[in-house]
């Protein structure tokens, strides 16, 4: 792990810890809406690609429980016709993102495209208690 990063919705605060800089530092910064609030899982609709190049399709994947948390899964997969850009066959990419109302976040999402292989980025060790009082202490600073 080389960042801890706490959110505060309520406070607007972002709270980063950098692990592997020496002397380690922590930024605390403000924003102006929760994460939650200013998240949106990207979407798309399902229908033909402009200027018939292919088709989009967007599919609701339902609940599905990560780390004890439960997610709301979807798939948009975009399919290129031949021709478009040089490929002599269908060129096929999908998108699956399974998102944590409750934390704002994605926890999974799998990105699959030819062109450069399978993406899977998943969230572990995912931990909704209180954090330890002494992460928010302030060091002073070594300048």
């Amino acid at each position: 792990m080389s960042v801890i990063q706490i959110g505060d919705p309520v406070a607007h605060t972002l709270y980063n810890c950098f692990l592997l800089i020496e002397p380690h530092r922590c930024i605390l910064q403000d924003f102006r809406e929760p994460a939650i609030a200013s998240y949106r899982t990207p979407t798309m609709r399902s229908g033909p690609v402009m200027n018939g190049e292919g088709t989009d399709i967007h599919e609701d994947l339902g609940m599905q429980n990560f780390s004890g948390v439960e997610t709301v899964g979807t798939r948009d997969t975009t399919t290129i016709n031949p021709g478009f850009f040089g490929n002599d066959r269908p060129y096929t990419k999908t998108r699956e993102f399974w998102f944590a109302p409750s934390l704002g976040i994605d926890l999974r999402s799998e990105v699959t495209d030819p062109s450069f292989g399978k993406q899977i980025f998943t969230v572990t060790d995912v931990n909704s208690s209180e954090p330890d009082a002494k992460l928010f202490e302030f060091l002073p600073d070594s300048r």
